[in-house]
């Protein structure tokens, strides 16, 4: 199964997704939740290689207390089912390509009429692995509930949206560069690739920092991607510039769903090119078209 037959419109999907922060309970999941299983074990190959896998928690057996412990209380609300991202093995890009495919997961999720929400930093990995048995060098970067969206969300869930000013998107003119990065990418230089880059410009970030810079070649189909650094703040056991690279990975993933949609042929690639760069900017990967 390729990603085309996991997601069957991956546009639509995107600019559908939205963070879920309060839920349904009492609703019945059981035929939603073999459909995850399904997707999990159908993951398309990521660029980034690295060694992961998925697992679906389910809390209901568990007693308040031990929810508390959790650490989501406040962020989440009436979450039963969660979806686990797991690094088995340390590897150069492991926290890209858990952000990578964990979108798709985000996504097939959407497609079936679930509500998610990215958690990275705001949750207790320990409880959690407990909960999982993970192990030895095994870690938990990213996590996220799945379950039906409440009718209504609550003022807290309304309030953490608006901190997080998860509505809002950076300008082309400040993401995206012809040639190189004193260069804005036009919309008319984009042509074909318009799409592709505009759902990335929609992609989800930790506190919506949109840390993502690409670079396209001047009259060539070749997109460099770069990750933008921010500062080195950490929080709760995993640093920012983990979490930006988590992001990037979930850019290249729109995209690659996006021109997969479109039927535009290319390559995955990591060789740097020969670009001028700001200083708190690092290359990433490379996309070719054929």
């Amino acid at each position: 199964m390729d990603s085309l037959q996991i997601i069957s419109n991956a546009i639509e999907t995107i600019q559908q997704r939205t963070s879920i922060r309060t839920y349904e309970v009492d609703l019945s999941l059981d035929k939603q939740i073999d459909m995850i299983q399904q997707c999990i074990d159908h993951l398309p190959t990521s660029p980034f290689g690295g060694f992961t896998r998925f697992e679906v928690l389910e809390l209901q057996g568990l007693k308040k207390v031990q929810k508390l412990k959790l650490g989501t209380y406040g962020f989440v609300k009436k979450a039963e089912k969660f979806i686990i991202g797991i690094i088995t093995e340390p590897s150069k890009y492991d926290l890209e390509n858990i952000g990578f495919l964990f979108e798709y997961l985000i996504l097939y999720a959407t497609q079936i009429g679930l509500g998610t929400v990215w958690l990275g930093g705001t949750f207790n990995r320990n409880a959690f692995a407990s909960q999982l048995n993970l192990r030895t060098g095994e870690r938990i970067p990213v996590i996220s509930p799945i379950g039906w969206a409440a009718q209504r969300q609550t003022l807290r869930s309304k309030a953490i949206k608006s901190i997080a000013r998860s509505r809002d998107r950076k300008i082309w003119s400040q993401i995206f560069f012809d040639s190189n990065f004193n260069t804005p990418l036009s919309v008319d230089e984009a042509d074909e690739f318009t799409t592709p880059l505009e759902m990335i410009r929609l992609a989800p970030s930790a506190s919506n920092s949109q840390p993502w810079r690409i670079v396209k070649e001047h009259n060539k189909g070749i997109f460099h991607f770069y990750l933008h650094r921010k500062s080195s703040r950490s929080h709760n056991l995993i640093s920012w510039p983990e979490f930006s690279r988590i992001d990037l990975g979930i850019a290249v993933s729109h995209f690659n769903l996006t021109v997969e949609q479109l039927q535009l042929d290319g390559n995955w690639l990591i060789d740097r090119p020969d670009i001028s760069r700001p200083e708190n900017v690092d290359y990433l990967i490379s996309w070719a078209a054929k």
